[in-house]
């Protein structure tokens, strides 16, 4: 009995149980614990050796381990879309607005605000396709004019008519000038015809008086106000005035102020000065400026 008492035990196989019966001679019990004694020979003696557990740190990483933090550590000025690699692993990558957009042989893909987002799930940026070479010539800068950033490669990177022009030491995108017209008053001589000098004026074309922009967005406000030469323009809000080395405001090489990541405190009206060194009056301009949140479009039933 005490031979098919221990084959019955679960821990027991078949094969060891069968030499466990035909040599044991006597049941010795030791602290509740059931052992059979065979010249000093134990059960856990007689069953089969079992591998030891593997030490953790021996164990082969998870093939996707080093990624597993990628979609969270991930830093795009474009946002982040996910993608699964050869490893069947979930990864992320930076969205290229431009991949997959094919434009005519003297244009560029470039990537502008999608200013017509109507829900959170529309992309912030869009792609759009500009020419390389816009018509005009760059301007010749001024000193107290150039900054050593460099905001655009070719003219693709410049919004509406813009060019990009180097700076000296960056880039900058900038109204273009025309080449000046020479008159001929003799075989052998050119004239340069005399300068005319303008009053500041408003463009009616340019000038927009209220702007509206979404939260987290950006807001370029144009004074529009030509004259030549060219007037000096000045900006503020309230009492406070704007000269671009307030954080997240920006005094662009055309004079526009750009406002980046709209807080709903950005509303209001802004003044815009143009003064042409005491030819004619300085004018000033009002630019209201409204920040929105998301626009939800109802769902047609």
């Amino acid at each position: 009995m005490c031979g098919k008492r221990i084959c019955n035990s679960a821990a027991s196989q078949y094969a060891s149980c069968q030499l466990i019966q035909a040599l044991a001679k006597t049941a010795i019990t030791d602290g509740g614990t059931l052992m059979i004694n065979v010249e000093n020979t134990f059960v856990k003696d007689l069953l089969p050796a079992t591998e030891p557990p593997i030490p953790a740190e021996t164990r082969l990483p998870h093939p996707c381990q080093e990624v597993f933090d990628e979609c969270s550590n991930l830093r795009c000025p474009y946002g982040v879309e996910a993608y699964i690699d050869e490893n069947d692993c979930n990864r992320c990558q930076c969205r290229d607005p431009c991949r997959g957009v094919y434009c005519l042989e003297d244009e560029q893909c470039a990537i502008d605000i999608n200013r017509n987002k109507t829900t959170s799930s529309d992309a912030d940026f869009i792609a759009i396709c500009r020419k390389s070479n816009k018509p005009g010539t760059c301007p010749v800068l001024e000193p107290s004019e150039i900054n050593c950033e460099e905001e655009c490669r070719t003219d693709a990177d410049c919004t509406l008519h813009l060019k990009c022009c180097s700076t000296g030491c960056g880039t900058a995108c900038v109204d273009p000038t025309h080449p000046p017209e020479f008159v001929t008053d003799s075989p052998g001589y050119t004239v340069k015809p005399a300068e005319i000098v303008q009053l500041p004026r408003v463009d009616p074309d340019v000038y927009e008086p209220e702007v509206s922009a979404l939260i987290g967005d950006q807001a370029i406000l144009k004074c529009a106000v030509n004259g030549n030469p060219n007037p000096r323009i000045t900006w503020s809000k309230g009492n406070i005035e704007i000269d671009g080395t307030q954080p997240r405001y920006r005094i662009k090489l055309d004079q526009s102020l750009q406002i980046i990541t709209l807080h709903k405190t950005d509303s209001g009206i802004y003044l815009c000065t143009a003064d042409n060194n005491s030819i004619g009056d300085p004018i000033t301009n009002e630019i209201k400026l409204e920040v929105v949140g998301l626009r939800i479009t109802p769902k047609k039933n």
